[in-house]
């Protein structure tokens, strides 16, 4: 799988399926209504629950690709932990 890029995020049009990250498993940029913006989703079995979730890193381009990466990966360690990163951030 490719890497997304920035310039391939400035360019996902309304619409348009949802860009993989390609670097951190499950973290995808889903088109926004404009051109170039979009939200982060990361999708995830939770740990605790064994359902699917989808958690939310913010808007694109207000949160940058490498941002989205950070957090993603944050959220990764805590699922290898046993733990869910949404039940986690509510907590905090």
């Amino acid at each position: 799988m490719n890497k997304l890029t920035d310039q391939k995020a400035k360019n996902i049009k309304r619409n348009e399926s949802p860009l993989a990250d390609g670097t951190v498993v499950g973290l995808r940029l889903m088109a926004g209504k404009k051109k170039g913006h979009g939200k982060w989703v990361m999708r995830f079995i939770s740990p605790v629950t064994e359902k699917r979730r989808d958690m939310g890193f913010g808007l694109y381009p207000d949160v940058s690709l490498v941002d989205a990466r950070e957090l993603a990966s944050e959220a990764r360690k805590l699922i290898r932990q046993g733990k869910d990163p949404i039940d986690e951030r509510k907590a905090a």
